[in-house]
């Protein structure tokens, strides 16, 4: 794979004693004895936990408006790539497409991860997390628990990108 980004899928948002964490697996078969936790704030839990569970709020919650709103100017999220974590700090940036006329391109946003993550999730974006960062903080898969038991589910949850 080399230094190429490593796709994954949020595969759960658990409780623990330190607040809520999201599980980030790697999509297919290599690495998935490993998962990568990244500790959120209780408001992107519950974004991202309605988000996989394909329910949307009865008014738009913060990610569902920046969708909306990048939809209107013309621009979608791209993708979503957790790239390192310093001094207990996850980074993350956020790539937005946006078209004007023929003209697209592809521009780069820092963000917190879990907005990003929530973000992805509610509008089928891909994540990625760099090697260097799952090699520096993925933890074996058998210190968290057993492989949740999931439905083939689409990966767009009802709002555009």
């Amino acid at each position: 794979m080399g230094d190429e980004n490593i796709p994954v899928a949020v595969e759960s948002v658990l409780m623990s004693s330190q607040g809520p964490i999201v599980m980030l697996a790697p999509k297919g078969a290599a690495g998935s004895d490993r998962v990568l936790p990244i500790f959120i704030d209780q408001t992107q839990a519950l974004n991202i936990q309605l988000a996989l569970e394909g329910q949307l709020s009865p008014r738009p919650m913060t990610h569902d408006l920046f969708s909306q709103v990048l939809n209107e100017l013309g621009a979608i999220v791209h993708r979503v790539v957790i790239e390192e974590l310093q001094q207990n700090t996850f980074y993350a940036s956020l790539y937005v497409q946006v078209e004007r006329g023929d003209d697209a391109s592809v521009k780069r946003f820092d963000a917190r991860p879990s907005d990003c993550l929530a973000l992805a999730v509610r509008v089928g974006a891909p994540i990625e997390v760099t090697p260097k960062l799952m090699a520096q903080a993925s933890i074996p898969r058998k210190d968290v628990g057993p492989l949740p038991v999931t439905e083939d589910e689409p990966d767009d949850l009802g709002v555009s990108r």
